[in-house]
């Protein structure tokens, strides 16, 4: 519901700008929605969709007949959406793997297995990992029911291959993700140490300057203290020896008044 709110927003501005490919990636949005849920017709956006296809760009317009003919499949309306695949695959500039394996799904409904296995076999070429598994399913299943044990086996192992295949892809995916965190990791963590050491440096040159200038001012103020007390002593022997020789003086002249 949230969803369909936020779409219907998204519709309304292209539509202000008239941005056709994106109000048709909008339409199909909104119309794969459960939308009966909410009291809205997918129908109506339907109608605006094929009103809308014819200028949508030609990789748009096959993912807009192939939607809709999803719809109608799911509906029931195989006519539709027989038509709808085959204007999908004519359209198309490059090749429409699922609109492929959507036309021949509808075969099999209609009980055309050999176009509808025509398809699949040309659908199996999709680099699509879902699409092949969607196939071999199908396949397997038809073959089963139909009693053709050996092809319904092949097709069963074919299912379990790619299935395999595709665990064991994201499984060397994710390794690889784990692996580049990991290295990340010891670079982080590295780089963390480095910085630790280059602070610890830091630290200690700035403690050993400042011992240093600490040690330095201590040994001033220690000098200029003995300065101090040297200066005092000194002054005090030189007013002693002035008064000594001033005595002296006195002396000598009191002996020469004697003599």
């Amino acid at each position: 519901e949230l969803a369909l709110a936020y779409y219907k927003k998204a519709l309304a501005i292209n539509q202000t700008h008239q941005d056709t490919d994106r109000i048709v990636s909008n339409l199909i949005n909104i119309m794969n929605l459960p939308i009966q849920e909410f009291t809205d017709s997918a129908e109506n956006y339907i109608c605006q969709l094929e009103q809308e296809v014819s200028s949508a760009r030609p990789d748009l317009q096959e993912k807009v007949y192939n939607n809709i003919g999803v719809y109608y499949k799911r509906h029931n309306q195989l006519k539709k959406a027989e038509q709808l695949f085959q204007k999908a695959v004519s359209i198309s500039k490059e090749i429409p793997y699922h609109s492929f394996k959507n036309l021949a799904d509808i075969y099999i409904a209609q009980e055309k297995y050999q176009q509808a296995d025509s398809l699949y076999q040309l659908a199996l070429n999709s680099p699509t990992w879902a699409i092949r598994v969607r196939i071999y399913e199908d396949l397997y299943k038809r073959k089963l029911k139909l009693g053709q044990t050996e092809e319904a086996i092949h097709y069963m192992n074919q299912y379990m291959h790619a299935v395999d295949s595709f665990y064991s892809n994201r499984e060397a995916s994710q390794i690889q993700e784990i692996q580049q965190k990991y290295d990340q990791e010891v670079i982080l963590r590295q780089k963390a140490q480095i910085e630790i050491w280059l602070y610890r440096i830091v630290f200690s040159f700035i403690l050993i300057i400042t011992i240093t200038l600490i040690v330095a001012w201590n040994l001033d103020k220690k000098r200029q203290k003995q300065m101090l007390a040297l200066q005092e002593h000194i002054s005090k022997i030189t007013v002693s020896a002035e008064a000594d020789k001033a005595e002296i003086t006195k002396l000598n002249e009191m002996l020469v008044q004697n003599k």
